[in-house]
C-alpha cells in the first residue's frame, strides 16, 4: 500500500465546483511516520507544504456567490489579506506547478475536507484550463469520513495558524487525518 497522502484546500468565492478560486494549498505527509501526535513543533511543514494565490480577476465564467462574499467579510483580516498578496498566478500554470509538486513528492493520494468541495473544484479547474490531473480520480480520500470513523478524536486548531488561509488549513487537516488514522489503526 502506498503511504504518501496530501491534503488540499481551496479558498473560494462560491461553494460550486465552478467557483472563482482565491488560493490553493497542499500539505503532504507519510502515514508510516511515527505514531506520536503531530504538532507544528514536531513536523517540518515548511518543506511539506505548497501554496499559491490565484488571480481571481482572470477566472472568467467562474462563479461568485454573494453569500460567500459576505461570509469572507466576516473573516479575520489575516485570512482576507492572505489571498490578496502578490504574486497572483494564472490558474493554468498553478495547476502545472501543483502537478509537479505532486510528482516530485511522490504523492499517492489527495485528501480533501469533504467529497463535494475541494476535489470537484480542482477537477473543474483542470477541465477548464486543459491540464491533465497528476493523479487518477480514484486517488481521492475524504477527511470528513475519517472524522466520522474516529469521532472521539479532537485536534485543536493551532494558535499559530489562521483559519481560512489555505496553507494553514491543510496543515491542520493533515494533523487531523493523521490523528484519526492512528486511532482507526490502533
Amino acid at each position: 500500500m502506498s503511504d504518501t497522502i496530501a491534503v488540499i484546500d481551496c479558498e473560494t468565492l462560491s461553494t460550486t465546483p465552478n467557483t472563482v478560486v482565491l488560493s490553493l494549498a497542499i500539505t503532504h505527509f507519510t502515514i508510516n511516520d511515527p505514531a506520536k501526535p503531530l504538532t507544528l513543533a514536531t513536523w517540518g511543514f515548511n518543506t511539506k507544504s505548497w501554496n499559491l494565490k490565484i488571480d481571481a480577476e482572470i477566472q472568467n465564467n467562474r462563479d461568485i456567490d454573494e453569500s460567500t462574499t459576505n461570509w469572507w467579510n466576516e473573516q479575520s483580516d489575516g485570512a482576507k489579506e492572505a489571498h490578496r498578496q502578490e504574486p497572483l498566478i494564472h490558474p493554468k500554470p498553478m495547476l502545472e506547478e501543483l502537478n509537479t509538486f505532486i510528482a516530485d513528492n511522490e504523492i499517492d493520494y489527495i485528501c480533501a475536507n469533504g467529497i463535494n468541495f475541494d476535489g470537484p473544484i480542482l477537477d473543474s479547474l483542470y477541465r477548464q484550463y486543459g491540464v491533465k490531473p497528476a493523479l487518477p480520480f480514484w486517488a481521492t480520500l475524504d477527511l470528513r469520513t475519517m472524522k466520522w470513523l474516529a469521532p472521539t478524536i479532537k485536534v485543536p486548531f493551532p494558535k499559530e495558524l489562521t483559519p481560512h488561509i489555505a496553507a494553514h488549513d491543510t496543515i491542520y487537516e493533515a494533523m487531523v487525518f493523521r490523528a484519526c488514522l492512528a486511532n482507526i489503526r490502533g
